[in-house]
């Protein structure tokens, strides 16, 4: 059998390096980050979809999506933020779906559908562990589909950390770092989703030997 699992938390917590380690572990991770890149590539239905919304502004002369204009509009912009959320957000969520299956199809002997929540029962590994589907996403408590996932972590950290991380790792500013975590959920809500919290405010090692605790549960659920 295996779990659909989401990995969250606000930009700068460190999901990144946690589903990488888990990645090592044998989870299946797919990267909400990595997924929105692809639903917009030139030719695809989801750059069509934003061209058609705010028109060549929203291309490069190569016909690429403009990030960088589209991204410093979202953040200024709620209601532009909101409109590209809805036009994107089921895209996505459809490619996460399809390379799921894909891999599982891939992995897996037989397809059992019987009871059980979600589409988590529907197949049976040898071994007797779960295998676990991990989706990196960030805007899982914005989007509203935990219901889709049979258990969702959470990565915290303290917001001065965060921003500190995003300065020394990213090259953001003071002031893009606050902006940034400014737009997404607060801790309250992600925690009010989450099945498990990782406290990522500690050592590396710390913090992985939170994420090893949960991915054994999650293997003998």
């Amino acid at each position: 059998m295996y779990s659909r699992v989401a990995l969250t938390g606000g930009i700068g917590a460190g999901k990144s390096t946690i589903a990488h380690h888990l990645e090592g572990r044998g989870a299946y991770v797919i990267d909400y980050d990595e997924v929105s890149r692809d639903v917009v590539v030139p030719g695809s239905d989801g750059l069509r979809r934003l061209h058609d919304l705010f028109g060549d502004e929203a291309l490069n002369a190569d016909g690429t999506l403009n990030r960088r204009w589209l991204a410093q509009e979202m953040f200024h912009r709620d209601d532009l933020r909101d409109r590209v959320n809805r036009t994107l957000h089921p895209l996505i969520f459809a490619e996460a779906e399809k390379r799921e299956t894909d891999w599982l199809t891939r992995h897996h002997i037989s397809a059992n559908f019987g009871a059980g929540k979600g589409s988590g029962s529907r197949y049976w590994r040898e071994g007797g562990l779960r295998a676990i589907v991990l989706h990196e996403i960030s805007l899982l408590a914005e989007t509203g589909t935990q219901s889709w996932f049979d258990a969702i972590v959470d990565v915290e950290a303290p917001e001065d950390m965060r921003i500190r991380r995003l300065v020394e790792t990213r090259g953001m500013s003071v002031s893009d770092a606050q902006e940034r975590i400014a737009a997404q959920a607060g801790e309250e809500e992600r925690r009010a989703i989450a099945t498990y919290v990782i406290d990522s405010s500690g050592t590396l090692e710390e913090t992985l030997r939170q994420a090893d605790e949960i991915f054994d549960l999650l293997q003998r659920r």
